[in-house]
């Protein structure tokens, strides 16, 4: 039988063990609650250290701290969780790195985010002006970082501050009446997060249209929003599949957003150090991104590359051209390939002579142009497109018009700048000119007189190959001329009428230009085709053909091989003479 004393001693034992479990209950549990509650939650008393890191919900976006490519400095980011797919979507302290590992993010007393480090030093805070105690902040699957009050109303959010990427249903915005804006802004480079030169924003006029800008530049735009598409990206159709609009919030903010309809579709917008906007996908499953587009292809995707009245076909060479009835402003620059002068007009509208001498005289008429990246800074009007060509023709300061279905009349009454030739899309803009300019039977003689030319450059090139060296000799007489500028003394008497004269020189130009040496500097045929109708107007001076070179040194040897095969006769002749 038990005594009491150790009946007293085995009841304490088992107290004891049930306080012990008791409270390593209570522990684990505590602990439990704090890591659950802080997989994608931050509060004042339970705070990232560096390295440590909170992930969304649904695990799509993680938040921490980071080292950039080739950089030993540290910055609280956010990038998708994938470790193959870690691209970086947003930077806290972009402007104000870490110097080591001691960065904490955390919240403060008065309820503001903070990046800090370990001097207890405010980095970044989110700055909030009327904080609320007891706040939290929260990653969400969207990519969005959130900062709530008690209540869980939203105080604060990632997405109204972007660093250089865009993710579905982020915003670029302007607001018209107080001027706050929300842009996309460059990283320096891989290596460094920090503001970029380049910025891309929605500029918020009757059709608005995103624009790239380098510093207080324009580098980039995106031509006019239509309600459905941006009319100056050729690849943008009416039923974009990425769900791109552009919303008036009817409160003074215009925006753009995305929405990427496909669940298994992982899609953003990054601005890159070289400030091009770019489109990268994913497809669920693949370890990869892919680039579908790209806002600068080209030279001709730089903002004004041909100056004012100029127009850019990437698919030419040069690049430039001057509109129809316009000319290079100077010649020798423009031949040169530097275009930011731009074109000047031919001749007077009808308008202005009439406006300033009352002489009168045939009105003026519209040259139209199709598949065209409209000029920058129109006018706009809700009138129908005939009313559109009326309206700009009875006003002398309209130079252009141009009718899109979904933003209606758009025209401009200065310089046209920014025009780009599209492979597809675009646009049809009608240029006013003077009729003189328009000449219809002037451009009858014109087709004949190419189609003539064409026929003969044809059997010419037939005729080659069994007539080499009298080709040959054809061609050194056209450049001989063409460098004595003498090249209507090559025109046939028959044909050579003063109104015949300029296209067929024009179509002698073009064929020394099609014969030069080197293959990059001979024209395409799309070129070729636009020379010859005048659509390129300046055409640059030809380089001397390699048949001229090669002739001059033909000769020359032809000349010494003569001379070593006549040997000297050495025969004397003896006169008989009778005695």
């Amino acid at each position: 039988m038990l005594s009491m004393a150790t009946i007293i001693r085995e009841v304490m034992e088992i107290i004891n063990l049930k306080s012990v479990i008791a409270l390593l209950i209570l522990l684990l549990s505590g602990l439990c609650f704090r890591l659950c509650s802080a997989i994608d939650t931050i509060t004042s008393t339970q705070f990232i250290q560096d390295p440590e890191t909170i992930v969304s919900n649904g695990s799509a976006f993680k938040l921490g701290f980071f080292s950039p490519t080739d950089s030993t400095k540290r910055y609280l980011g956010i990038w998708y969780s994938t470790p193959s797919l870690s691209t970086v979507i947003w930077v806290a302290n972009r402007d104000n790195p870490l110097n080591d590992s001691s960065g904490i993010l955390t919240i403060s007393e008065d309820g503001n985010l903070e990046v800090m480090n370990g001097q207890k030093e405010i980095l970044w805070s989110s700055n909030v002006s009327n904080p609320a105690p007891n706040s939290s902040a929260q990653i969400l699957d969207s990519g969005n970082l959130v900062l709530r009050d008690n209540s869980g109303s939203i105080t604060w959010e990632g997405i109204q501050h972007p660093s250089h990427l865009l993710l579905p249903e982020m915003k670029i915005s302007t607001n018209t009446r107080t001027g706050e804006k929300v842009v996309l802004t460059s990283w320096k480079s891989p290596s460094d997060p920090s503001a970029g030169s380049f910025s891309a924003e929605i500029n918020p006029q009757h059709n608005p249209q995103i624009f790239i800008y380098n510093g207080s530049h324009p580098y980039w735009r995106s031509g006019p929003w239509s309600g459905q598409i941006f009319i100056g990206i050729a690849t943008m159709y009416a039923v974009y599949p990425n769900g791109f609009q552009v919303v008036d919030d009817k409160e003074g903010t215009i925006y753009a957003t995305f929405t990427e309809s496909n669940s298994s579709i992982f899609r953003y917008y990054a601005l890159t150090p070289q400030g091009t906007l770019v489109e990268t996908y994913r497809e669920l499953g693949k370890e990869e991104w892919e680039v579908s587009w790209k806002s600068n292809k080209s030279e001709c995707d730089v903002y004004g590359t041909c100056g004012a009245f100029g127009i850019c076909n990437s698919g030419n060479s040069p690049i430039c051209s001057c509109l129809r009835g316009y000319e290079p402003r100077y010649v020798e620059e423009w031949s040169r390939g530097n275009w930011t002068n731009g074109c000047v007009m031919k001749t007077p509208l009808q308008c202005e002579i009439t406006n300033s001498s009352g002489q009168q005289g045939k009105i003026d008429g519209f040259f139209r142009l199709t598949s065209v990246k409209v000029p920058v800074l129109e006018d706009w009007s809700l009138v129908l497109e005939d009313e559109c060509r009326e309206q700009c023709l009875k006003n002398c300061s309209c130079i252009a018009y141009s009718y899109y279905s979904g933003i209606r009349c758009m025209s401009w009454s200065g310089n046209l700048i920014d025009m780009q030739q599209l492979s597809q899309s675009g646009a049809d803009l009608y240029i006013r000119l003077a009729h003189s300019e328009l000449d219809k039977k002037k451009d009858m003689k014109a087709v004949i007189s190419v189609t003539t030319v064409i026929g003969i450059i044809v059997i010419a090139i037939c005729a080659y190959f069994s007539w080499r060296w009298k080709c040959k000799q054809t061609g050194t007489l056209a450049w001989t001329l063409w460098c004595k500028h003498n090249i209507k003394e090559l025109i046939d008497e028959s044909i050579a009428e003063a109104c015949f004269q300029e296209e067929i020189s024009r179509c002698i130009h073009v064929g020394l230009l099609c014969v030069q040496e080197s293959a990059k500097a001979r024209p395409s045929i799309s070129t070729v085709l636009s020379m010859l109708s005048s659509e390129i107007a300046h055409l640059p001076p030809p380089k001397q053909p390699p048949f001229f070179e090669k002739q001059s040194v033909v000769d020359t040897e032809s000349s010494q091989l003569r001379q070593k095969n006549c040997s000297t006769n050495q025969v004397t002749i003896t006169v008989i003479q009778g005695r």
